[in-house]
């Protein structure tokens, strides 16, 4: 699925004739009546005539609306068009040059995780991960000597979570998870790791990493 958007007002009306042939809309069940009006040129929401029904300011639309579309009413979702590649165009013909698009990403709600307070999750490569409250990846690995992988300092007086211990055995007390030393990111990208090191996800049912 794909997420069209013309430069004008109205982003659902424009797909037809050639668009059309390229580009299918996300059609609603038929007799869906629209719920919201987009405007159109340089008329104002305010200046739009109620209708029963409908929201006249887009800005206050919940994520998802129906509109009256070319082709009947079509799914909107936070303002952009939504369309399917037709399976005869397979997807190499680019859009017309008044049109910009772009994939429309399913982005999972985040895990309920048991660790530490301080460890937050993180959405980015297809996947969530366990960071620091900075945001900054937790990694575990082998990390050959001399070490210039940085800890994930704990508290001394900490007891530790399930999984999560607390290590005494080095110069300052430091976080293990499942009895491996955990590392936290030092790279400019903030979930980037070194090589050697496995990043930490959160796990599944069944107790694995996802």
């Amino acid at each position: 699925m794909r997420t069209v958007l013309r430069w004008a007002p109205d982003p659902a009306r424009f797909c037809a004739q050639d668009c059309a042939r390229e580009w299918a809309p996300l059609l609603a069940p038929p007799g869906t009546k629209p719920n919201i009006r987009y405007p159109m040129g340089f008329e104002k929401a305010a200046e739009m005539p109620p209708a029963e029904d409908q929201i006249t300011d887009p800005r206050k639309a919940p994520d998802w609306t129906v509109i009256e579309g070319a082709a009947g009413p079509q799914w909107v979702y936070k303002g952009w068009h939504l369309v399917f590649t037709r399976r005869a165009a397979g997807g190499s013909a680019p859009p017309p040059d008044d049109i910009t698009w772009n994939t429309l990403k399913f982005v999972p709600a985040p895990p309920r995780i048991a660790a530490p307070g301080f460890v937050a999750t993180a959405y980015f490569g297809g996947a969530y991960a366990l960071t620091d409250r900075d945001g900054r990846v937790l990694f575990t690995g082998h990390c050959a000597a001399p070490c210039a992988w940085r800890p994930l300092p704990a508290p001394m007086a900490s007891g530790g979570l399930g999984d999560w211990k607390v290590s005494l055995s080095g110069d300052r007390a430091e976080w293990t998870f499942k009895g491996q030393q955990v590392f936290v990111s030092e790279e400019s990208d903030p979930h980037a790791i070194p090589r050697g090191g496995r990043i930490l996800r959160p796990q599944t049912s069944s107790g694995e990493n996802r």
